[in-house]
């Protein structure tokens, strides 16, 4: 965790992001898994003002900001503090999680699903490796599913979503 406690980066966090013109930070899926639940809201809802006090929404910019969230529960920070500014996830920007938990699925963001079933089925598979004395991979890359919803649709209205489930 370095030297420096969750709270404090979190403190830091919307300064850090101003300064990286809103652009993602190189370090912010570090910190967001870091997080706690609640770590993770004050961090979307810190994270959706520095985006409302650049220039992101008050410049004319020649396609509309994207916005990808390592999590689901930053993703709905962000959507409910932009909301609360009058803008629209899909119409004024684009936004994506990572997770596809259900209070995305409410409001219509796109999330990337994880293939838990896979995952587990995996860990099984490489564990049993393990105990059996063979070798194991560094790295295994399993494919994560795109859930597309009105956040990334240029939809403008609600009517237009249906989720895939």
């Amino acid at each position: 965790r370095g030297t420096q406690s969750s709270m404090q980066r979190l403190r830091l966090a919307p300064t850090d992001f101003q300064a990286y013109n809103g652009g993602i930070l190189p370090d912010m899926q570090h910190l967001a898994f870091e997080q706690s639940a609640g770590e993770q809201k004050m961090l979307g809802q810190a994270l959706g003002k520095s985006l409302l006090a650049s220039d992101l929404f008050s410049v004319p910019h020649a396609c509309v900001p994207g916005i990808i969230a390592p999590t689901d529960t930053l993703a709905v920070e962000i959507y409910h503090m932009l909301a609360e500014a009058g803008l629209l996830a899909g119409k004024d920007f684009g936004l994506v999680g990572f997770d596809d938990r259900q209070q995305v699925r409410s409001l219509g963001i796109t999330s990337l699903r994880p293939p838990l079933e896979e995952i587990g089925e995996e860990a099984a598979r490489l564990l049993f490796r393990m105990l059996n004395g063979e070798g194991t991979p560094l790295q295994v890359r399993l494919r994560s599913h795109l859930i597309v919803r009105a956040s990334t649709t240029r939809s403008h209205t609600r009517s237009a979503y249906q989720d895939p489930q």
